[in-house]
């Protein structure tokens, strides 16, 4: 028995422990294949211990793009957009734009347009909306000489917007530089009247939604507002 088991070990390279012979490693079929199992368990363990694998031989896998829901990204548009506005404020604004008289989208775009913080925007003062924000909040701005610190605070038509002295000063010079160097994105709208001389501004009309310029244009007032 004993005889048999050595011969039957020798036969798979192993002595009688069951341990592998050093020396007859890889002379059978059966110690090669044994030797390709050892490879292939000793490089799956280095590969374990690998944090990350890299290979360059391996095709980069075709992106899927991912199905948008338009309707979502107009109304986010429009809360970027509006960034002192939130979606209660917008339901709000839209509730009280149905009780007006007239069409629901002109009331709607005026309650939204005609605050302070729009007004600065359109009057293209500043396009940074944080910086006009504290703008407001120091005190700059004059409606109806009324200091206004409250950004979101109605403009209604034909209440005059005014700055302080040195504030009128500073951004005229800065508007002039900027007509100079040919910095200015849009235009005034069609509903606002603005003097770059003596610096103030007011609504006299209704604003539409075809008045509205740049970014304005890729936003769904419906969408904001919660009308599906």
């Amino acid at each position: 028995m004993i005889w048999k088991k050595v011969r039957l070990y020798k036969r798979f390279e192993l002595d009688i422990w069951g341990r592998r012979i050093l020396g007859l490693m890889g002379k059978t079929k059966i110690g090669k294949l044994f030797n390709s199992w050892d490879m292939e368990r000793i490089e799956l363990k280095r590969m374990r211990k690998m944090r990350y694998i890299y290979r360059i031989d391996l095709d980069k896998p075709a992106r899927r793009r991912k199905r948008q829901k338009w309707w979502f990204v107009r109304r986010r548009l429009s809360r970027l957009f509006y960034l002192t506005l939130s979606y209660s404020q917008f339901r709000k604004l839209a509730y009280v734009a149905s009780k007006k008289e007239g069409s629901w989208e002109s009331s709607f775009i005026m309650l939204v347009e005609n605050r302070v913080l729009g007004m600065l925007y359109r009057m293209q003062v500043n396009l940074n909306v944080f910086e006009l924000r504290w703008f407001v909040l120091l005190g700059k701005v004059f409606v109806n000489n009324r200091r206004v610190t409250y950004y979101n605070a109605p403009v209604h038509y034909f209440e005059i917007m005014t700055f302080t002295e040195k504030t009128s000063y500073f951004l005229r010079s800065n508007i002039i530089e900027r007509f100079k160097s040919r910095s200015m994105y849009f235009g005034i709208p069609k509903y606002m009247f603005v003097s770059y001389k003596h610096m103030f501004a007011f609504v006299f009309k209704e604003p539409k939604r075809s008045h509205l310029v740049f970014p304005i244009k890729a936003i769904d007032v419906y969408r904001s507002a919660d009308y599906y």
